[in-house]
């Protein structure tokens, strides 16, 4: 395989701070001027880190579920499963044990019952 990345990123910011154009940089290593710009802009002196990789992965999820909602949640679905529990006790299926199972009406294998 061919250079590391890294150096490949040093090498075109090294062209770019003696005066090439990012054109020409970016065509003799095969790349685009965003590329050549984006290491540009990344570029720190003080820090020889600056030309690894950074995660893509985000920083903190979005949209993920407040905690008392989610103890909502799981009490309602032990419910739930309480009540499909005593309907098959019963032998009685309710629309609720389709909601728990995930089956729905329409479903030839809850008609068998």
């Amino acid at each position: 395989m061919g250079r590391g990345e890294e150096a490949v990123r040093r090498e075109a910011v090294a062209r770019r701070l003696s005066g090439e154009s990012p054109e020409s940089i970016a065509r003799s290593l095969g790349r685009t001027l965003q590329w050549v710009a984006r290491w540009v802009r990344r570029y720190d002196p003080d820090d020889p880190g600056w030309a690894k990789e950074r995660s893509r992965a985000p920083h903190r999820i979005a949209n993920r579920t407040p905690p008392s909602l989610e103890a909502q949640v799981v009490a309602v679905r032990a419910r739930l499963e309480e009540d499909r529990f005593f309907c098959r006790i019963r032998g009685s299926f309710s629309p609720l044990d389709r909601v728990a199972t995930g089956r729905s009406r329409h479903d030839p294998a809850s008609k068998a019952r």
